[in-house]
């Protein structure tokens, strides 16, 4: 391919330059945009990298300093006129950030290009494992989804401080007030300050304790409220998944209707599936996942026009189909929580997993859990900011395994008829703040849950 055809915009690269050396406070988020890899002139880029070199070492980005630089690396390039061409030819400084996107977008184009040659040349060749080919595929077209976010540099504390200000003070005013999004839960947000982007939260219960139930209804809460939600539901399909968010709606098991009930509710049916249908969350019928293609398919979407994801929820870690590779089942859940937690980190996304507990034998099966519980635990509790444990005391006496007596909280004090549906929710970790319980009440047939009302 001709070179001079490949995408660019010199008189951005240009701009970019100049606005920099008439306002050198512009540096600092252009850079966060661009680097010299994306300048297509080479003499630009390396402007760009005596401009890099002068800001890294505290010294002024203008154009007499970086003209020094210029003549001391390259005295038989005319360089320094090139710096007052640019200058006088820069109309105004204003939209450096504009210019700069131009000069990446551009960049991301030429990359693409490159890639897809190389890519084509490999499908041609029959000796190639398409699999890799395939893999190299997603694999660029993450990459420039990713460049298209913004470079990874190390800023001060300063700006992280300005950016930060309203957020810490907000905490600082007002004790253990929310400050991430809401869970749906007012008492479990007051332990938690609510869920915040980069952090990794687990739910973890037994077998028929609710953890898909609380997943679903904290999703399907946020995302009324109009947060967008990644949901890898690896436990039940999609149209299960969907059923499950219409009973939430209805506050009722529609899948149990006999007919003439049928008739009754259709038109509430047919309201709560649309209103379900619209919501913004995204999910996907995939059986087996690994945490990379959990984590590819969220900077996708998040790379897309969307507008990203608020938050991520995984049901459940251990159906996860991370390959063991020679490696224990602890190492592997090791692996899948380190991953979950990049995960959150990189999106700066809640990323929320349920996890199966062990079953306790004899007596210790009645007993609330505690974080020991956790099933081939690994690195679960220690990669996890909050770990939330649930209890649901009337299972025990659902299944003849143990009176009401005993399985009654201590210190409980509602009905009875409350206690059949009584879900605690155990706050056992909390890097960022208290440990407790928050008492629900859960409607299995419905799905439905809401908080127990004091005396």
């Amino acid at each position: 391919m001709n070179q001079q055809l490949l995408p660019s915009d010199v008189a951005a690269e240009q701009a970019v330059i100049g606005s920099i050396l008439i306002d050198a406070a512009q540096f600092a988020g252009c850079r966060e945009i661009i680097d010299r890899s994306d300048f297509y002139r080479e003499t630009h880029a390396v402007v760009w990298e005596a401009m890099e070199v002068s800001w890294v070492a505290g010294n002024p980005v203008d154009q007499v300093t970086i003209g020094n630089i210029l003549q001391a690396k390259q005295p038989d390039e005319p360089l320094g006129s090139l710096l007052a061409h640019i200058v006088g030819t820069t109309p105004s400084s204003v939209y450096a950030t504009h210019y700069a996107r131009i000069v990446r977008d551009h960049s991301r184009r030429r990359k693409i290009i490159d890639e897809s040659q190389s890519i084509e040349q490999s499908s041609f060749n029959h000796e190639s494992d398409i699999d890799e080919i395939a893999s190299k595929m997603i694999e660029v077209g993450l990459e420039v989804a990713k460049a298209g976010k913004g470079k990874v540099v190390l800023r001060p504390v300063r700006e992280f401080a300005d950016d930060s200000f309203n957020k810490i003070h907000e905490v600082y005013d007002g004790g253990s007030a929310s400050t991430g999004i809401s869970t749906g839960f007012g008492l479990l947000d007051n332990y938690i300050g609510g869920l915040q982007g980069g952090r990794l939260y687990t739910v973890g219960a037994r077998t028929s304790m609710g953890k898909t139930a609380v997943l679903v209804h904290m999703a399907q809460t946020m995302a009324k409220r109009g947060k967008r939600i990644a949901y890898y539901s690896l436990e039940e399909s999609a149209e299960d998944l969907i059923g499950r968010m219409i009973s939430i709606d209805l506050g009722f098991d529609w899948t149990r209707l006999d007919e003439p009930d049928r008739l009754i509710h259709r038109s509430a049916f047919s309201n709560s599936f649309g209103k379900v249908s619209d919501l913004p969350f995204w999910t996907t019928d995939a059986a087996r996942l690994t945490t990379g293609e959990m984590h590819a398919q969220a900077v996708v979407m998040d790379a897309q026009d969307h507008g990203g994801v608020d938050a991520l929820f995984v049901d459940y870690i251990h159906l996860a189909a991370d390959s063991p590779n020679r490696e224990s089942r602890v190492e592997v859940l090791d692996r899948i929580t380190r991953n979950l937690k990049t995960t959150a980190r990189e999106l700066d996304v809640p990323v929320i997993a349920a996890a199966q507990l062990r079953r306790p034998d004899g007596l210790g099966a009645l007993k609330q859990p505690t974080l020991t519980d956790l099933r081939e635990s690994g690195g679960i509790e220690q990669n996890s900011d909050v770990v939330i444990l649930l209890w649901r005391p009337w299972y025990f006496v659902e299944r003849g395994m143990a009176e009401a007596s005993e399985v009654r909280p201590p210190d409980w004090r509602g009905t009875t008829a409350e206690l059949e549906n009584l879900l605690k929710m155990i706050v056992a970790k909390n890097k960022h703040g208290p440990t407790g319980s928050v008492p629900l009440l859960y409607f299995t047939e419905s799905g439905r849950m809401g908080v127990v009302e004091d005396d």
